[in-house]
């Protein structure tokens, strides 16, 4: 009797104690509120029927399990689900702000200029970090170097005195030489080792300079490394592009990142930085500053460097082409641009040749549009495939010039017209119906439906032989179509 009595005493210190605590309770709990208001009741009937003896052990037990334990149990387990899912809530928040800042215009490259500075400077402090390694590395080498020399002269010296002045009589001084003889001989052996093992990381060093560049700049890698090639630019004409000129460097530079390492990031550069606003690349380092924006640990070798390509490139296209582009020229869209080559300069050189000839004018991006736009006429008769063919290189002076193709007038032309020739590109095609993400500028969805076209092409020839294109009797061709 007297343990209920306990019972029922701690029960009205329970009690008043959950009163006290929803007083200060503000209206966000009020789930637990209305809990605690519920169980200060249960408490008061307890305690009446503890006072009075209306409950024997097991049904006060039986009680506190439904309405005090199980209801506390529901209620952790409930806020521990909630805190999960507060926590898997705030992690996609935290996931999708990342996301929109990565996405975001700020961090997005704007340009294919901008793309390319990226990998531009990447590249650099690359090159630069191997560098400085390289020469800190030989600075030690070259100390190491001279000591071994040093300490071979000495004891060459040393050697010779002491067979002008032997004395065999004094034993104490044979044994002093032959300790001496001992010691010099362990110092210059560890000197040696320490030779050995620097220019072992020297060499390492200088492999992955070259490799770096064959991973990193083009695909380089791809080339033999017995395939080195002679610089061999096509001839310079009306109807080289830009994409000739460069495909000459790259496959003449492959490979040769031991001669033109220092050069190699800012060739690279220049070759993508193409800017269709304005039909400028990217400037080369000034010679006649100094080249002072190249790393001061890479000036040294960029100017011998560029000198040489110079050299070669002036071996190729002789002088008079040369002096094109060492005399001021103009160039860009509207030959807005004043450019000049100095003397010596291959970088300066490689960018002027492009921006000379390279077709990035206002009127080679005129003469681009008006070729698709009458490309839809092509697609009427013969084989679709073979009329893709026809388009590709023109199709990579596009996108190298970045110029503005209109859906409305190449792709859905295209589209309509193979349609009709067979209901198999109907079916592949209509996810192109609306000229893709951007309608105005669809150059890199069109080549995505030219591949299309190919694979849509070579499937029907399969199955019906490449002789249907010859045999076909084209609506358009009836109806008198014309492009636009």
């Amino acid at each position: 009797m007297s343990n209920l009595c306990n019972l029922s005493t701690q029960l009205e210190n329970l009690k008043n104690k959950a009163l006290c605590l929803t007083t200060v309770m503000g209206p966000e709990n009020a789930n637990l509120r209305a809990t605690i208001a519920s169980d200060t009741e249960l408490m008061t009937q307890l305690k009446d029927a503890l006072t009075n003896d209306q409950l024997t052990g097991e049904q006060l037990a039986e009680l506190l399990t439904d309405r005090v334990l199980d209801p506390a149990l529901r209620s952790a387990q409930q806020q521990q689900q909630s805190a999960r899912d507060a926590l898997g809530k705030s992690f996609e928040e935290a996931k999708t702000n990342a996301d929109r800042l990565t996405n975001s215009y700020v961090l997005k490259p704007r340009s294919k200029r901008a793309q390319a500075k990226i990998k531009f400077d990447t590249s650099i402090l690359a090159v630069t970090g191997i560098v400085n390694k390289l020469a800190a590395v030989d600075r030690r080498l070259t100390r190491v170097t001279n000591d071994i020399n040093t300490m071979c002269y000495d004891n060459d010296s040393t050697s010779d005195e002491d067979d002008g002045a032997v004395d065999s009589t004094d034993p104490t001084a044979g044994a002093a030489r032959a300790l001496k003889a001992q010691n010099e001989a362990k110092l210059l052996e560890a000197h040696q080792s320490k030779r050995e093992q620097l220019t072992t990381e020297q060499q390492h060093l200088q492999q992955q300079l070259f490799k770096y560049f064959d991973q990193t700049l083009g695909g380089w890698s791809a080339m033999s490394k017995h395939d080195k090639q002679k610089l061999s630019l096509p001839k310079i004409n009306k109807q080289v592009t830009a994409r000739d000129i460069t495909d000459a460097f790259k496959a003449y530079t492959s490979h040769r990142a031991a001669e033109y390492y220092a050069i190699l990031p800012y060739i690279n550069y220049i070759a993508e930085s193409y800017n269709p606003e304005d039909g400028t690349y990217a400037e080369a380092p000034d010679k006649e500053r100094k080249y002072d924006a190249v790393p001061k640990c890479l000036q040294p070798a960029y100017d011998l460097q560029s000198e040489l390509l110079f050299r070669e490139i002036l071996s190729c296209i002789g002088q008079a082409e040369m002096a094109k582009i060492t005399s001021t020229f103009r160039c860009g869209v509207n030959k807005q641009e004043k450019a000049r080559t100095a003397v010596g300069d291959g970088v300066a050189a490689f960018r002027n040749l492009l921006a000379k000839h390279g077709k990035n004018d206002a009127y080679t991006i005129t003469d681009l549009e008006d070729r698709f736009s009458a490309a839809p006429h092509d697609f009427t008769f013969g084989s679709p495939a073979r009329k893709v063919q026809n388009l590709r290189a023109q199709l990579s002076e596009v996108l190298q010039l970045g110029v503005k193709l209109k859906a409305s007038q190449t792709m859905i032309p295209i589209i309509d017209i193979l349609s009709d020739r067979h209901p198999k590109f109907a079916v592949v095609l209509h996810q192109y119906t609306n000229g893709g993400q951007t309608p105005n500028d669809c150059a890199i969805t069109l080549e995505q439906m030219f591949s299309d076209i190919e694979e849509t092409s070579s499937n029907i020839e399969r199955a019906v032989g490449s002789e249907i294109w010859q045999a076909q009797a084209h609506a358009y061709l009836a109806s008198g179509y014309r492009s636009s």
